[in-house]
């Protein structure tokens, strides 16, 4: 299983990732952003100065140190896991997915992409990435690959407004060496 108590610890106060940055181009209505598998917070800060009116963090860590230091009115935080997670219909203009959809157990992926989708508000943006089949995780049992064909199939009736395929050697934030392959997408919501 991952560590992911020592990977907050490792990743807080880093910048936001430069795919949230990029998808913000595209992002016209600024108010309500949901933050899944927030971690560190990072990007939950980053949305917040942004001008978001609404920022809901969503991890199942919960690190209350990190909540406390962002107290901000427009800020929430749900401790569940994004399969568990009660999402609302028609409610989010960005969905903010970073390096976290690898780790949605694969039976329940299609129901979390079809809430998400319902989530999204029109012209809403959905940003994240998939790992690939080559991606040296794939091996482990509590991460889930994907081909790029089944990728945009899980994004069909999105407008993809950014996709690259990614594959290199590497390290994670953890120091460990690692293969990896990613699909990075950024889709908008048309109806």
């Amino acid at each position: 299983m991952f560590n992911w108590t020592g990977y907050i610890n490792i990743t807080k106060n880093k910048l936001p990732r430069q795919l949230l940055v990029r998808a913000l181009e595209y992002t016209r209505n600024r108010e309500v952003a949901l933050d899944l598998g927030a971690g560190a917070l990072n990007e939950s800060k980053y949305l917040l100065k942004s001008a978001f009116k609404k920022v809901i963090a969503v991890d199942n860590e919960e690190d209350s140190n990190l909540i406390s230091e962002i107290n901000h009115r427009a800020f929430s935080f749900e401790k569940t896991t994004i399969e568990d997670y009660s999402f609302l219909d028609d409610y989010y203009d960005l969905i903010n997915a970073q390096f976290v959809l690898p780790f949605v157990e694969k039976e329940k992926m299609d129901v979390v992409i079809s809430n998400i989708k319902n989530s999204l508000k029109k012209e809403g943006i959905f940003v994240g990435q998939f790992f690939g089949i080559k991606d040296s995780w794939s091996s482990r049992a509590d991460v889930y690959v994907y081909t790029e064909e089944k990728v945009k199939d899980l994004l069909s009736g999105l407008d993809i407004l950014y996709f690259q395929e990614e594959e290199k050697d590497g390290r994670t934030a953890m120091d460990e060496e690692k293969h990896w392959h990613i699909f990075h997408f950024i889709a908008k919501k048309l109806i």
